[in-house]
């Protein structure tokens, strides 16, 4: 079973239950026990089921990203400063997750799952924002379930129960956003018969969501859009379209703002500099999701800085060597939050960059619509979230690396 099963073959029984659970896998990260969440725990033993049975001589993954996995091996053990820490189990892991991934994925199951899946989490989200207009509380985690978020379960649960906006039954609003977004893609550009009324719930449930990543997400793919209709339409036809799309982005952008969800959306997009984030005197989300990892990565060593240090205890040391973030948290713990880019840069260096963008160069060279959108809208969530190679970011990688291989395989 390959990446080229939506053409040619049907997947095979486990590939099915692996595509489902990495569908449901940022739902499932939400219980379990610290790191050890369902998720991790049930993808992590099939991962290891598959590199038994299959091994890695046949794999799928492209040459590139295989090269990145290894620099980051050899980076950790470079930075290491004991023989204990030769072997990173983290790393490790999320190499043969991402193999078996790539290898079992199947593009029309795993869209025709999609579907379903994202369909029942919309259904709830709205179902959690009636509960808000009727004064009830309806949750997205569920109590019952050893809750794997936060240390004190209990204290998540009433975190969530003050927040202003719905998560679905994600662990927060921004995970949601992430998650309808591959699917959005998908169906814009993707099928040829398009299904406007669910691209309409989609679109409407993202703005809804008042979050961050689904703004960034939605630009992104207007940007997408536009740059479609430019190249297949001509002349006049060309500037009407234009235009048209204008005009009613503006309208419809003028009649979000004036609602209760444009105007919270407005005000977290005024706070966005740095200045604003850091003048609050604590480390808000803004601060932690688009600067915290470049304060650190100032404080790096030269050599660091080329070859990368993923090690937390070098990684708080050298926060705390920052005046910006010292004065931010005081003496309690830095929350170790990066977005995606910064992740890349602090734990592999300059070397990482420069392969992650070889991997990405390859990727979009020679990609269908539909993969580059998905690659270029994973590149701009990656400076404001943090998906680093996470079940997540895995939803935008794997039909862009299908795409991308079904593309080889029709010109062989």
């Amino acid at each position: 079973m390959g990446i080229y099963n939506s053409y040619c073959k049907q997947p095979s029984l486990f590939a099915r239950i692996v595509m489902v659970l990495l569908l449901l896998s940022p739902i499932l990260q939400c219980y379990g026990w610290g790191k050890f969440d369902f998720s991790f725990i049930v993808i992590s033993f099939l991962a290891l089921c598959h590199l038994l049975n299959h091994g890695i001589r046949n794999t799928k993954v492209p040459h590139t990203l295989i090269f990145y996995f290894g620099w980051w091996y050899l980076s950790h053990i470079l930075s290491s400063s004991s023989l204990v820490e030769f072997l990173p189990l983290g790393i490790l892991r999320i190499i043969i997750t991402y193999i078996m991934f790539i290898d079992l994925f199947d593009l029309d199951y795993f869209i025709s799952k999609y579907k379903k899946i994202a369909g029942f989490v919309i259904i709830y989200f709205y179902i959690q924002e009636l509960g808000r207009v009727l004064g009830v509380h309806i949750p997205s985690v569920f109590p019952f379930l050893p809750i794997a978020v936060m240390e004190d379960g209990q204290e998540y649960i009433q975190l969530t129960m003050e927040w202003s906006r719905s998560a679905s039954l994600f662990k927060e609003p921004a995970v949601f956003a992430q998650y309808l977004l591959p699917l959005l893609i998908l169906e814009l550009f993707y099928n040829k018969k398009k299904n406007w009324m669910l691209i309409s719930i989609l679109v409407l449930t993202l703005l809804c969501s008042k979050t961050g990543n689904g703004m960034v997400g939605l630009l992104a793919l207007f940007i997408c859009y536009i740059i479609n209709i430019i190249k297949k339409q001509k002349g006049i036809k060309l500037v009407s379209s234009l235009v048209m799309g204008f005009l009613l982005s503006v309208l419809l952008l003028t009649v979000y703002f004036k609602t209760d969800a444009g105007i919270e959306m407005n005000e977290r997009i005024s706070t966005v500099g740095v200045e604003d984030t850091v003048d609050k005197g604590y480390a808000s989300s803004t601060f932690m999701r688009i600067y915290q990892g470049f304060f650190i990565f100032s404080e790096y060593s030269n050599l660091y800085k080329i070859i990368g240090n993923d090690h937390d205890s070098y990684i708080q040391s050298c926060a705390y060597n920052s005046p910006v973030i010292s004065a931010l948290y005081g003496k309690n713990d830095m929350v170790t939050y990066f977005n995606a880019f910064q992740n890349v840069l602090i734990y592999t260096g300059y070397i990482g960059i420069f392969i992650i963008f070889l991997f990405f160069r390859y990727l979009w060279k020679g990609n269908t619509l539909c993969g580059k959108s998905l690659l270029f809208t994973l590149i701009v969530l990656s400076m404001v979230a943090s998906v680093y190679f996470t079940n997540t970011m895995a939803l935008y990688l794997l039909p862009a690396i299908a795409l991308k291989n079904k593309c080889l395989f029709n010109n062989t």
